[in-house]
C-alpha cells in the first residue's frame, strides 16, 4: 500500500520535472555543415565531409533546453566560455537577445566543459555538453 502511494507521487513528479528539462533544439546535417563552416571560416582544411559529420556527432552530445527565467538566472553566463575563434577571429558570443535565434545557435564555437549547463545570455535557455 505504502508502495503505491510512492509510486503515485513519484512518476508524475518525474514527467513533470521532465517536460520542464526536454530537449528544445535536434540539430540536422544541414546544420552540422553550416556551424562548421562558420566555425572554420579560415580553416579550409577543416571543412571537408569528414569534418562535417564530426561536428556532426558533437551536435548531437549538446543538450539545450528551455527554462523559466527565475531558473535560468542561477546559472553562469555562456559569455563566460571561450570563443574556439581560432579560424574564425570574427566569431562573437551569442548576446544581442534582439537578434537571437535558437535555431541559429551554433554550440560548436564554444569550448563548452562536458556536464556543466550555462545560460545563453540574455535568454532563458541552458546548454551543456552532455559527453
Amino acid at each position: 500500500m505504502q508502495l503505491t502511494r510512492i509510486t503515485f507521487i513519484l512518476i508524475p513528479t518525474l514527467l513533470m520535472c521532465q517536460s520542464l528539462f526536454s530537449q528544445v533544439v535536434n540539430y540536422s546535417y544541414s546544420d552540422a555543415k553550416r556551424f562548421n563552416d562558420e566555425l572554420y571560416k579560415n580553416c579550409p582544411q577543416y571543412q571537408g565531409k569528414e569534418y562535417v559529420k564530426l561536428s556532426y556527432d558533437l551536435l548531437k552530445q549538446i543538450e539545450i533546453v528551455k527554462v523559466d527565467m527565475q531558473e535560468a538566472s542561477g546559472y553562469p553566463l555562456l559569455s563566460e566560455v571561450l570563443l574556439m575563434d581560432k579560424c574564425n577571429p570574427e566569431l562573437v558570443y551569442d548576446n544581442n537577445t534582439e537578434k537571437f535565434s535558437i535555431k541559429d545557435f551554433n554550440p560548436l564555437k564554444y569550448f563548452l566543459p562536458i556536464g556543466s549547463f550555462f545560460r545563453i545570455d540574455g535568454t532563458n535557455y541552458l546548454v551543456r555538453k552532455t559527453k
